[in-house]
């Protein structure tokens, strides 16, 4: 089982843990090994602790944890297994910069219930339409966004190989 809540400064050294363990099998060979061997967990923990700190309404950080039902290998208590950042980029549009889930768990649900998750955040925020940016060798994640309506949006590709989503947020 997946529960979503709000990111906890508390949770920064775990946030990074999953982000670098998640990077490090996601994009291997679609981005350079020097960059993925380079991620380090204490410099993202420090950039966590600061996003989660901010106090810009206009930014929300949601933490994905499976609870102690869903977690076989821990002790027993809810541990910390992905995470979504989404910020709202104009009062109508809003982003979904990434969605990361802990590789021992892909395949759970997880990834789909933090997309959901996110979606339902931006449009609580007042976006009526988001985009999101993914490299198109991302199988699994472009497979995602594609079956919960995310539709690429036909301008090219960025400085860095991604391609643009979008998705309207209205019913």
């Amino acid at each position: 089982m997946w529960h979503v809540r709000d990111g906890r400064v508390a949770d920064a050294a775990a946030l990074a843990a999953v982000h670098v363990a998640a990077w490090q099998v996601a994009y291997r060979g679609l981005v350079p090994d020097a960059v993925l061997d380079g991620l380090d967990v204490v410099a993202g923990a420090a950039r966590w602790r600061d996003l989660i700190a901010a106090t810009d309404p206009a930014r929300a950080v949601l933490v994905l944890v499976a609870d102690a039902d869903a977690d076989a290998v821990g002790d027993g208590g809810p541990v910390l297994a992905g995470m979504a950042s989404v910020v709202a980029r104009t009062p109508d549009l809003g982003e979904l910069e990434e969605i990361v889930v802990d590789p021992a768990r892909w395949g759970g649900g997880g990834g789909r219930v933090l997309l959901r998750a996110a979606t339902d955040a931006l449009r609580a925020a007042g976006s009526t339409e988001a985009v999101l940016r993914v490299l198109p060798a991302n199988g699994r994640a472009v497979s995602l966004y594609e079956s919960e309506g995310w539709v690429e949006d036909g301008s090219g590709t960025d400085a860095d190989g991604r391609r643009t989503y979008r998705r309207s947020l209205t019913a």
